[in-house]
């Protein structure tokens, strides 16, 4: 599941690469990796290995609903080709 959800990430990072807010996608892309290191550091002592995938899973879901609500909240729009 949390490959999945890492996956959408990626599918709509590409709107921070067209227009332009790396920045933005850089920031998130390391609280997103601060929250995977927390959570893993809290999660695995006690549960070990599903522990890391519970902190993987909860991380990955962080990043998908900040780059959604980015999509959906964000004054631009992706513009369609010109027809010639």
């Amino acid at each position: 599941v949390g490959s999945a959800l890492f996956g959408t990430y990626y599918f709509f990072s590409g709107y921070f690469y067209y227009y332009q807010s790396t920045k933005l996608l850089a920031l998130i892309t390391c609280t997103v990796a601060l929250i995977n290191l927390v959570a893993s550091y809290k999660l695995i002592p006690k549960y070990g290995i599903n522990g890391a995938a519970v902190g993987s899973f909860i991380s990955y879901t962080v990043a998908l609903i900040c780059v959604v609500c980015y999509r959906i909240f964000s004054k631009k729009s992706v513009r369609s080709p010109e027809k010639y």
